[in-house]
């Protein structure tokens, strides 16, 4: 069986590299210090790693590199990275803005990725940017992956990933088809096979509800900010992409995995650019990040109610006040 990768990013002496690559993973451990023009601290603790690793004829790699060097090269990719005490220590040497923009770098490059958080409760001076409900969000917006968990220990670790969240089903699954409508309101659609009666109404008629498809056209004008809560296969959000134009915004917000994949799909095919997508639910509680989304095996008709019995898909729940404290959309 082949081993499970780890990139252990600011590996320090190699600690936790050692710890791993003893309990079976293939690490590779990468450091050079935060701190400009500070690249002899790097070379020492990659020394000591090597050393530790060879005292105890440990197998893993030592790179002495940017990690963001290392990430951006064609054929990187990791099961697993360790981001652990790394985030705050680059906030420190660029600035936030250039820090939660690497994070961007993480797309597509892992399977799961762990991020160390300095804890607000005993650093106060890291509110601003690290209250667990605020970094999720713009964790999950910048690297493109799924807060899977969240560890409250002596500082939090968030868990993201890229891998199907754990769906419980005691019916069964929704595995859709998905069938393509060329002119949908001047866009191209991707719809669910069996979402219906959305799917069959949209390929009968171009168009779904009517009355609120024409309300919508009336009211809406170039500029304008139009949010679309439950946005499913973004039927609204293309519509609403193309009456704002350029100069306008849209905030989709759509918890569900086959649904966004397909909402995503859509925005893909058109060229949209004027919509940013939220891979939450909306409530109105900021005690909780997961939630259980029930459906009666429909897609487009999920709840947060829901009974045990039914089929459920665990997502990522948020308040629109934390979205827009960070988004600044109203």
């Amino acid at each position: 069986m082949k081993k499970q990768t780890i990139l252990d990013i600011g590996c320090s002496e190699g600690y936790i590299s050692c710890e791993l690559a003893k309990a079976g993973y293939d690490v590779t451990g990468v450091e050079k210090g935060y701190i400009p023009n500070e690249e002899g601290r790097g070379r020492k603790l990659i020394a000591i790693a090597r050393y530790l690793a060879t005292i105890q004829n440990i197998k893993a790699k030592w790179i002495l590199s940017d990690w963001k060097d290392l990430i951006r090269e064609r054929d990187f990719k990791f099961d697993n990275i360790l981001y652990l005490s790394v985030l705050h220590n680059e906030i420190n040497a660029l600035g936030a803005q250039v820090a939660f923009k690497n994070l961007e770098l993480f797309r597509g490059k892992c399977k799961r990725l762990f991020v160390e958080v300095p804890d607000v409760k005993d650093q106060k001076d890291w509110m601003p940017y690290f209250k667990i409900e605020d970094i999720c969000t713009v964790l999950e917006r910048k690297t493109g992956m799924k807060v899977q968990e969240v560890w409250h220990g002596y500082r939090p670790i968030i868990l993201l990933t890229n891998e199907l969240s754990k769906t419980r089903l005691s019916k069964k699954k929704l595995r859709m088809k998905t069938i393509t409508k060329e002119k949908v309101n001047g866009c191209k659609m991707q719809l669910l096979e069996g979402d219906e009666p959305i799917t069959s109404s949209i390929l009968e008629t171009g168009q779904w509800e009517e009355g609120t498809t024409k309300f919508i056209k009336d009211n809406l004008r170039s500029g304008d900010t139009f949010i679309d809560v439950g946005a499913s296969v973004g039927y609204y959000t293309l519509l609403a992409s193309k009456l704002v134009g350029p100069k306008g915004k849209v905030y989709s917000f759509e918890p569900a995995k086959q649904n966004l994949d397909v909402l995503l799909r859509n925005l893909f095919d058109n060229g949209i650019k004027n919509v940013i997508v939220f891979p939450f639910a909306l409530t109105d509680s900021t005690e909780k990040f997961k939630g259980k989304l029930y459906n009666k095996g429909i897609a487009g008709q999920g709840s947060l109610n829901g009974d045990v019995e039914d089929n459920y898909e665990e997502v990522n729940l948020t308040t629109f006040d934390a979205i827009n404290k960070k988004e600044n959309i109203v």
